[in-house]
């Protein structure tokens, strides 16, 4: 390949890095999934009938993730977001994405592909996200990508909630991320 696509490409593998260990945080933060799908396999025979292909039968966690695209989030951090997002969905993650900064901006299923525009840049108010998650989209669990900054929703979720904050947002040790309930993760820098 020549040397300047040979830069593209690596600089495109670069950005999608995660920085966390996403399958073992699923692991233990959203095993409770119901849907599943069978999955075939070269490297285990079938036990019924002694042949390849043998199956799997594997779990599928169905995520809302909310990306906050409030006017605080700078574009660095929405590009961060997506890398841990992708790796999310590599996992086999089923993942529905919501942007939402006041109200909900944007709304749709995650295939692998980075949007071109992000819609929002207003106030920050992350209730109309946990509402749709509680009356039409039931997950498994809510990811909300975030700087910290930010007030309580004012319904609480009917499923486990991680505030996932970004590497230049509140940290940990903030007494005001102990109004947010749920769990807690700090991207690293």
């Amino acid at each position: 390949l020549p040397e300047g696509l040979k830069e593209r490409l690596e600089a495109k593998s670069e950005a999608l890095k995660p920085t966390v260990n996403w399958k073992r945080v699923l692991q233990l933060f959203a095993s409770t999934s119901n849907s599943t799908f069978v999955k075939n396999t070269l490297r285990r025979p079938s036990k019924r009938y002694g042949t390849s292909p043998g199956i799997q039968i594997k779990r599928r966690n169905k995520i809302l993730v909310t990306l906050d695209t409030s006017g605080s989030i700078r574009m660095s951090e929405i590009q961060d977001f997506f890398g841990e997002i992708h790796q999310i969905w590599r996992q086999g993650s089923e993942i529905y994405i919501l942007e939402c900064d006041s109200k909900i901006r944007n709304q749709y299923s995650y295939k692998g592909e980075i949007p071109i525009e992000i819609k929002g840049r207003g106030q920050t108010d992350l209730t109309p996200a946990i509402e749709f998650g509680n009356q039409k989209y039931r997950p498994d669990a809510i990811l909300i990508f975030t700087d910290g900054f930010v007030p309580p929703p004012k319904t609480e979720s009917r499923c486990r909630v991680l505030w996932i904050i970004s590497s230049e947002g509140r940290g940990l040790e903030d007494v005001y991320l102990d109004k947010l309930r749920g769990r807690k993760l700090k991207l690293p820098s």
